[in-house]
């Protein structure tokens, strides 16, 4: 089963997102560039959860709790959100 999130709908779109996008819409190339810009102990719970683990195995491999691995995750979702708003 799917879990209909926003992240999924971000799994989705990414594999059919050129990296070079031309009308105006953010590229996966754009994307990883601000993922980048965040502390790892944020980017990488994100990016483990985007390329499809769930949160047991994340908070597992981490060392983490589940609740800290859906806080980060939920704490990217919000910043990029917001930096990536002009994209929309």
């Amino acid at each position: 089963m799917i879990e209909e999130t926003e992240d999924n709908h971000y799994i989705i779109l990414s594999q059919k997102i050129n990296y070079e996008a031309t009308d105006g819409c953010c590229t996966i190339k754009d994307i990883k560039k601000v993922i980048a810009t965040f502390p790892e102990e944020y980017s990488t719970p994100f990016s483990m959860y985007i390329r499809g683990f769930n949160y047991d195995d994340i908070a597992q491999a981490l060392k983490l709790s589940v609740g800290t691995v859906k806080s980060r995750i939920f704490y990217m979702r919000q910043k990029l959100q917001i930096l990536l708003k002009d994209y929309r």
